[in-house]
């Protein structure tokens, strides 16, 4: 059946993170994995073959930094064809006819506004041979994932508009805590600025975690007259010891991603973070129907004065009173960037109701300006929370 047929009434589960996949097996290389399609298929087969048993039904190729901008000096142009067709005929061999395959294509991974003419065009020229490989190895969908900006996006689409042969395109930008692109543009601009191509599916990868991508949501839902495709991270990564490291756990993935599915996300998936054990909890919580649901709540800035709280009494710490009774549920909360902090607090009041224990304030995430953690802590616990 077609993807976009089986959209109509379905949702559908696309594989996670390729990367931290071979990295959890010891794989540690300096080239592009995309190199492994040629250099050692059988670890790329394994993976892929990992994810189906796990419950994906949305097998995304190992193909995303295969331009000439990754690849070369690696490969070279001559090969780049080649290794994207490695790529989809890998993925296809494992999905057989009852699992689709999205052809993956990252950005250029340099800044595209600062590209010369002729470096434009060797992208450009790039990009043909990636896509016409990807198709000969027999792709059912292009993802154009992981973009930064809708310049680099619509180059990309236009570059290939003529090649893919009516393929269709799943088109997903990275966002930032701050609900924007890298290049600065809100949700809004992205899908006004998305609306001249005809794409299967738009929507977010990579960048933050579930719950950054909750609050991304309801603009997607309310604004996308398309199917909505989410592949968060496993959770904000953070930098240590020279790396990048994900934190959160599969549980905490699968919970959210399975209330994407249940406000009508179409394509849910992950990214950088998640592995095979992810996408088999997500599967066996959206099969069981087990687990406790959340509740999500948007809220709007007001124009109005704050109200005044009332004072309340605290008996005791929650969770001096919690933690040897139960597991305690906490919820990471960056401070807000100004000293306006209603909307920041009212939002925690609203995830006390529904069973949260406490919150856990970070400290300048990612290194980004914010209020001080601890005056926003103080202010936390004026309110009776912990």
């Amino acid at each position: 059946m077609e993807l976009a047929k089986y959209l109509e009434r379905n949702y559908i589960i696309a594989d996670g993170a390729m990367g931290t996949t071979l990295y959890q097996k010891g794989f540690s290389s300096k080239k592009p994995f995309a190199t492994l399609n040629i250099e050692n298929p059988g670890l790329v087969l394994e993976i892929h073959t990992e994810f189906v048993e796990a419950g994906a039904e949305l097998l995304v190729t190992n193909t995303f930094d295969a331009n000439i901008f990754k690849l070369d000096p690696y490969v070279g142009f001559k090969e780049i064809k080649t290794v994207n067709k490695k790529g989809a005929e890998l993925a296809k061999k494992v999905a057989g006819e009852r699992k689709w395959v999205a052809g993956s294509i990252g950005p250029s991974g340099k800044t595209f506004s600062l590209l010369e003419d002729d470096e434009k065009e060797w992208f450009k020229e790039s990009l043909i041979e990636q896509v016409e490989g990807l198709i000969e190895g027999g792709v059912d969908v292009l993802l154009v994932e992981t973009q930064i900006g809708t310049d680099e996006a619509r180059f990309i689409i236009e570059s290939v508009d003529t090649c893919r042969k009516g393929t269709p395109i799943i088109l997903a930008f990275t966002f930032t805590e701050g609900l924007r692109t890298p290049s600065g543009e809100t949700v809004e601009e992205v899908i006004k600025a998305t609306e001249e191509f005809s794409l299967l599916a738009v929507g977010a990868n990579h960048g933050i975690g579930p719950l950054q991508f909750l609050e991304l949501m309801p603009h997607f839902l309310e604004r996308s007259s398309i199917p909505v495709s989410f592949m968060p991270n496993s959770g904000v990564p953070r930098y240590i010891d020279g790396t990048f490291v994900f934190p959160a756990s599969s549980e905490h993935f699968a919970r959210y991603a399975r209330e994407f599915i249940k406000n009508g996300v179409k394509i849910v998936g992950g990214c950088c973070g998640t592995t095979p054990a992810y996408t088999k909890l997500l599967v066996t919580m959206l099969e069981s129907k087990t687990g406790k649901s959340l509740h999500f709540l948007l809220i709007e800035e007001e124009d109005t004065e704050t109200q005044e709280v009332a004072e309340k009494k605290r008996v005791k710490n929650i969770v001096e009173e919690q933690i040897c009774i139960k597991s305690l549920v906490v919820v990471e909360v960056s401070p807000p960037r100004g000293t306006y902090v209603k909307k920041s607090i009212e939002w925690i009041e609203k995830i006390k109701e529904f069973g949260v224990d406490a919150v856990s304030i970070l400290d300048s995430p990612m290194a980004r300006v914010r209020m001080n953690p601890v005056a926003f802590s103080h202010l936390v616990k004026e309110r009776g929370l912990e």
